[in-house]
């Protein structure tokens, strides 16, 4: 590169000098003079800086990358030796980046010195700086320009499976146990997960215990196993919350617990619920026994020893209809007899008090229980023995 003078023209200097020529006697004149000039920059041309413009690339926020500016002496071996000053970094974004005094601050022709550049972007979007290099022989800085981009930061989420866990129902003094797997879900360059602490907490938070003891680290796509126990002295209900404490974008993750104990010898099934409804079309004298066959018939006992057979559809909750009606009437008519065996035909109908259906749905038996309508007659009654 040859030695030159770069001659930059400001402006053509249109300044007018005004000489005020007078004294107390005379009038005041003024005489206008116009002026113009160039200004001059002068620069060494022999002071080298590669490269040229600095592209520190896309970097991660809270992250840190180096790159390296060469300074060179150009000149021919009997040109002088170039003194670096001070260098300087300017721009909106200056703060985001970083150098380093060369090693070397006094360069003879041919020789070169390095500047560490670092750029560390506080946030994300476009960074732009410059760099200046104030040396001897130069009316102004040699410039560097930067450039950079922040990008964000790939975060770490832990996650636990099941959100709700149950551990179901026990008996006083027993336990129950069930794990909970907890995962990092960030990507592959995200950051570890360290889980620090599980607390838990609640009303029954004493009836549950885990496993996770100590700190765990977890790297991306990472999974851990927790152990989760339930025992209790006392019955009823328990529940509780795990609180996983950890360094990821959700730094407290929540376990709802849940289990029964039981009490010893006590009820601790679910409560039955009962109703009743009406069979639509079903006329009946006052029954005292049912039971569906094994044809899918309702089978109804009566009082008075009359058996009804009804085809039943149900058409909806609590909502049943007869479809069909068969009437057996052999228990109905049998004869009673006085407690001496004789026939007393004043005695009609049988007292029906027991009902069995078996058999098969083409063939079902019914087994029938009944007795003297007079059985069971009262303190004034005399019969006895009756069939």
């Amino acid at each position: 590169m040859q030695k030159s003078q770069m001659r930059l023209l400001t402006s053509l200097l249109a300044c007018l000098l005004s000489i005020v020529i007078g004294s107390s006697a005379q009038a005041a004149q003024t005489v206008s003079i116009p002026l113009s000039g160039t200004a001059v920059i002068n620069e060494v041309t022999n002071v080298g800086v590669t490269p040229p413009l600095l592209d520190m690339g896309a970097v991660e926020v809270g992250q840190t990358l180096e790159k390296t500016l060469t300074v060179t002496n150009l000149g021919g071996i009997d040109d002088v030796t170039i003194q670096i000053n001070d260098i300087v970094l300017q721009g909106a974004d200056s703060t985001e980046f970083d150098v380093d005094m060369p090693a070397t601050t006094s360069l003879t022709p041919g020789q070169s010195a390095d500047i560490t550049v670092r750029f560390f972007p506080a946030t994300t979007g476009k960074k732009n700086a410059s760099l200046q290099i104030d040396h001897d022989g130069a009316s102004a800085e040699h410039v560097i320009f930067f450039k950079g981009m922040g990008t964000p930061r790939p975060v770490s989420e832990l996650v636990a499976s099941p959100g709700n866990l149950g551990l179901g129902t026990i008996n006083m003094g027993a336990s129950s146990k069930k794990n909970l797997v907890v995962t990092n879900q960030g990507e592959g360059n995200a950051p570890d997960i360290v889980i620090e602490a599980a607390e838990l907490s609640g009303e029954n938070a004493g009836d549950f215990s885990t496993s996770l003891n100590s700190a765990v680290t977890l790297a991306p796509g990472e999974s851990h196993t927790v152990a989760i126990t339930m025992t209790s002295a006392t019955f009823g209900d328990k529940a509780a919350t795990l609180t996983l404490n950890n360094d990821g974008v959700t730094s407290k993750v929540k376990v709802a617990l849940s289990g029964k104990v039981n009490q010893p010898g006590g009820n601790n099934g679910p409560k039955p619920e009962f109703g009743q409804s009406q069979l639509v079309g079903a006329s009946l004298n006052r029954p005292t026994t049912l039971q569906f066959g094994p044809d899918g018939k309702l089978y109804v006992g009566q009082m008075n020893g009359m058996v009804s057979i009804f085809g039943v559809a149900r058409n909806g909750q609590n909502d049943y209809v007869v479809t069909s009606t068969e009437t057996i009437s052999l228990v109905h008519d049998m004869v009673n007899h006085d407690d001496d065996g004789t026939v007393n035909p004043a005695i009609v109908t049988r007292l029906l008090t027991g009902l069995v259906v078996s058999g098969t749905a083409n063939a079902p038996k019914i087994y029938l229980t009944s007795t003297d309508p007079r059985q069971g007659g009262g303190a004034s009654g005399e019969d006895k023995n009756l069939d």
